[in-house]
């Protein structure tokens, strides 16, 4: 807790192509002091490829007081090299555990980062912006999941996509 920078319950960065497999874990969150502080509750970035797999809370934490706050994040290095994380069949996923941070994303993908979200339940949770899920220059692929943009001061989106050709499939 309280990282005036960076504040993540788990970091991976370009850990050699690996995938880790972060499962079964019962609550992974982080909280950020400042106005700049980078909050995820998971944040893999690079050629660092985890499995997030059957967790049952992961949150961004984030109170107003810091900047945007994620519970999954996933994205490139300064080289270019995407993550290209799995996110599966966890129970909870939400942006901000409390308060109102700028914004609030459950699952974040960006720069051509994430192979697959499935099975999961997302919310961004609260914010003055908050999505669920934020999907940005990628081509995940977006199965069968609970998703709700949560409940933002100006605007909650349950999918956001941009400049994506990600494949988001629902059943019902």
């Amino acid at each position: 807790w309280g990282g005036a920078l960076d504040s993540h319950g788990i970091w991976m960065e370009d850990c050699g192509g690996a995938a880790p497999w972060i499962v079964d874990n019962f609550y992974i969150a982080a909280a950020g002091d400042t106005g700049v502080t980078r909050t995820d509750g998971i944040r893999a970035i690079g050629d660092c490829h985890p499995v997030v797999d059957s967790n049952v809370q992961i949150t961004g934490g984030g109170e107003g007081g810091t900047s945007g706050a994620n519970g999954v994040h996933c994205a490139a290095n300064v080289s270019g090299v995407s993550s290209r994380c799995a996110v599966l069949g966890n129970l909870l996923i939400r942006g901000s555990e409390w308060g109102f941070p700028p914004t609030a994303v459950g699952v974040r993908c960006d720069d051509g980062s994430c192979l697959r979200g499935s099975d999961n339940v997302i919310t961004g949770r609260g914010g003055v912006l908050s999505w669920g899920v934020y999907i940005d220059t990628t081509g995940a692929f977006v199965d069968d999941n609970t998703i709700d943009g949560g409940c933002a001061s100006s605007a909650g989106v349950g999918i956001f996509a941009e400049d994506s050709w990600a494949r988001i499939r629902t059943t019902a």
